[in-house]
């Protein structure tokens, strides 16, 4: 099971695709397994680089964990947990990079650095500053990474305060 769900709730069923039309007759399937799970997931819009489900440790495993659905239903999707110093790396890579633009799925506040920025504002943002950020051997606007926090508001919140204030939310 992937969805961490409990049992008699598994939603893994529904993520999975017949792709009978595709076998041969010996029944082997003619897309590997790779291609199988990109397939049945959902594309993410242009300029979304990618969506990072980050985790408190204390979410991880738990039946109650619905953003454990995300990188089964999204392409490019990836589940980090915080505090597993892989995964933290992985975070802090993704952070650091010129060529993406970190936006945190978040209710601002309306102010300072937890205003809320809507989709408009980013692509306003984007158009003043030319390609939006200092990548101009390419000329080309960032992609976007977006980063879901999954825990418990409180523990939310905490993760949210610790990224940088650069990360848009």
């Amino acid at each position: 099971r992937k969805c961490w769900t409990h049992v008699p709730i598994c939603v893994c069923p529904l993520f999975e695709r017949d792709d009978g039309a595709l076998s041969s007759e010996k029944g082997n399937s003619l897309l590997n397994n790779a291609e199988k799970e990109r397939s049945s997931k959902a594309p993410l819009p242009k300029g979304i680089d990618r969506v990072v489900l980050w985790t408190h440790h204390e979410e991880w495993g738990r039946t109650s964990n619905t953003g454990s659905l995300l990188p089964l239903g999204l392409e490019r999707t990836e589940m980090l947990m915080k505090g597993l110093p892989e995964h933290d790396e992985i975070m802090d890579d993704l952070l650091s990079r010129d060529d993406l633009t970190p936006v945190v799925l978040w209710p601002g506040k309306g102010q300072g650095n937890n205003a809320t920025t809507t989709i408009p504002e980013l692509q306003r943002k984007f158009a003043e500053n030319g390609d939006g950020c200092n990548n101009s051997i390419n000329n080309t606007k960032p992609d976007i990474v977006l980063i879901s926090i999954e825990g418990t508001w409180n523990t939310a919140r905490k993760m949210v305060n610790k990224l940088p204030s650069k990360v848009l939310r």
